[in-house]
């Protein structure tokens, strides 16, 4: 996530904010220009541009073009920030002359144009502006951020001088830079953190992913879609860390077939859970009784011996039969079309001197060849991931706060 002069964007961000060299009067129109090209503003002197954003008609500017006027002018974020109306900060002209203001934030980034978008002003007709600065959002998303570009670390300090927060943060990019995603989540303090990566020609171990978080424990949901793999070894030395809210899935990318985990994995992982006896108190259980829902993709196919696969699958429930309690139950909820094949089933794990249950809930689907596999302390926290009987539609994870 290097910046072309070496530098992080968190580096940059501090250094950018503030400093003499970004005062109006010390840049040329040069770096201005190439951020309003193609747009009104690129036909008006400099010195006007700035004093627009000042006057009482700054109010009339969109957020591509404050965006855009604060990447090539830093300074200029007090005035930007000031630029709403008092009587309603949240949306410009105290939301009159909007078709429903945007219910969240969502920032695009051209790496052609070097250009900020705003997204959601586009999508709902927004007239005005949506605030960004120095509020708490109930969403922030954003689109093609550039780790290598002195926009985004000038956004980034932005965001972080006026303490702007967001209960979501949701990401968008073609290729992971999981760095560039911390920096952003220590200035915005989710508790929902979505990631969607694109495949890049390269696979990420967990050991990876959890190593460039450190905070992810703080999270209460963590959803990540990106080529991101584990191996039942990993996932147990780092359970310690997951959020009670908890998906890991690589299905939808445009990449070679690969799975979060194979089904050899899937299963050391649950026999592993089963003969281990956790400390009363310890990170591990007490990562396991917060757990609400954890999902994982599984792979399809279920490897015979190492080195082989069979075309089709055996449920898990099947390859550790000898671990679930015989006295339990295990329920079959397939579809009506027998598309979509699912099976609850419990384990009985050693907390300290207790049991402690654990439901498991797989679900496969033929049609597709997916398989997903989640557990949860309570069988009402499971999720339907295939919808039956004929589609195999994947359904998002239900936030926990959405009604709130």
């Amino acid at each position: 996530m290097d910046d072309l002069s070496g530098e992080t964007v968190a580096n940059q961000a501090g250094e950018l904010a503030g400093t003499n060299e970004n005062r109006p009067d010390k840049q040329s129109g040069e770096e201005l220009s190439a951020c309003l090209k193609g747009t009104h503003w690129s036909r008006l002197p400099v010195e006007m541009q700035i004093e627009i954003v000042k006057q009482d008609c700054q109010k009339n500017l969109d957020n591509d073009d404050k965006l855009n006027l604060l990447c090539a002018y830093p300074n200029l974020l007090s005035a930007i920030s000031e630029s709403y109306p008092r009587e309603n900060p949240n949306a410009a002209n105290g939301g009159e002359d909007t078709k429903g203001d945007p219910p969240r934030i969502c920032i695009e980034y051209s790496s052609e144009k070097k250009m900020f978008y705003d997204q959601m002003a586009r999508r709902y007709g927004s007239r005005q502006p949506h605030r960004i600065f120095g509020l708490k959002h109930d969403e922030v998303m954003f689109v093609g951020l550039n780790p290598e570009s002195k926009h985004t670390a000038i956004l980034l300090g932005a965001l972080e001088s006026t303490s702007t927060t967001t209960r979501r943060l949701r990401f968008d990019a073609n290729e992971p830079d999981f760095q560039l995603v911390l920096a952003f989540t220590k200035a915005l303090k989710p508790s929902y953190l979505e990631l969607n990566f694109g495949y890049n020609g390269k696979w990420y171990t967990l050991n990876e992913f959890v190593e460039a978080f450190p905070t992810l424990s703080e999270l209460n949901e963590l959803l990540v879609f990106c080529p991101v793999h584990a191996d039942g070894d990993s996932l147990l030395s780092h359970l310690s860390k997951f959020p009670p809210y908890l998906w890991l899935d690589n299905t939808f990318l445009p990449a070679p077939l690969e799975s979060f985990l194979h089904t050899g994995d899937a299963v050391k992982f649950l026999r592993t859970l089963v003969s281990t006896k956790f400390e009363e108190g310890s990170p591990a259980a007490v990562a396991l009784k917060r757990i609400v829902n954890w999902r994982f993709n599984v792979k399809y196919e279920t490897e015979i011996e190492e080195g082989e696969t069979m075309r089709s699958y055996k449920f898990l429930s099947e390859l550790v039969a000898d671990i679930i309690p015989s006295d339990s139950e295990i329920m079959n909820l397939d579809s009506a079309t027998g598309t979509v094949k699912r099976r609850i089933f419990e384990f009985r794990l050693a907390v300290g001197d207790k049991q402690h249950i654990i439901y498991v809930k797989e679900e496969v689907d033929h049609l597709y060849r997916y398989r997903a596999i989640q557990l949860a302390n309570q069988t009402t926290d499971f999720c339907e991931v295939l919808v039956s009987p004929d589609s195999s539609i994947i359904s998002y994870m239900v936030d926990p706060d959405e009604d709130d």
